[in-house]
């Protein structure tokens, strides 16, 4: 079998294990691919990210950092950079990250609703509402959005039940999973 093949091949089993939620099988395939090829951008992404679902946050860190360098204007390090320093609880390094990655790719919905996140997390909820509605504007049917907007609608002051419930059931629609915290919200500011 050629190289070529046996990488694709190897690239088809990580993309299984991941949508299996095998990670750690997908993170083994993908290190076999990056053996081979040590500076394809897609893979050390797409290994950055198995490695932040199995909570290894500065190896994914590292691997988001080399990819970028490779390719600054590769878009999905920029945003897996923003999680993970998001997750490290580092809001305004996530922020820069993110609003890079959206200023490259301003019509990625995915960007934007992480972008929304971290917005809301440093208390900047009018810019937060506004990457929401962009994320759904551009693709209706992301439900984490319209989870998100349904979170600030409920809990802004005043509140506006109408729109939280619209969103919410948007998301609902979507395939979203109900959320427990976001329906007592909304059952204890329906009018």
């Amino acid at each position: 079998m050629d190289q070529g093949a046996d990488m694709d091949r190897l690239e088809r089993e990580a993309t299984q294990a991941i949508d299996a939620n095998d990670f750690a099988g997908a993170s083994e395939r993908l290190m076999q691919i990056l053996e081979v090829l040590p500076d394809n951008v897609a893979i050390l992404s797409n290994l950055a990210f198995v490695e932040m679902q199995l909570e290894r946050l500065d190896m994914a860190q590292t691997r988001l950092q080399k990819a970028r360098d490779l390719d600054p204007n590769y878009v999905n390090a920029h945003m897996l950079l923003g999680m993970v320093q998001a997750e490290k609880q580092n809001p305004e390094e996530a922020l820069n990250h993110l609003s890079k990655g959206a200023a490259i790719q301003p019509e990625n919905p995915q960007i934007q609703n992480q972008l929304g996140v971290v917005l809301s997390e440093l208390g900047q909820r009018e810019a937060a509402e506004t990457a929401f509605r962009t994320a759904v504007a551009l693709q209706p049917s992301h439900a984490e959005a319209h989870i998100n907007l349904a979170l600030i609608y409920a809990s802004q002051e005043p509140a506006s039940p109408k729109l939280a419930m619209y969103h919410y059931q948007l998301a609902l629609d979507a395939g979203h999973d109900q959320e427990p915290r976001l329906e007592r919200l909304l059952s204890e500011i329906q009018p």
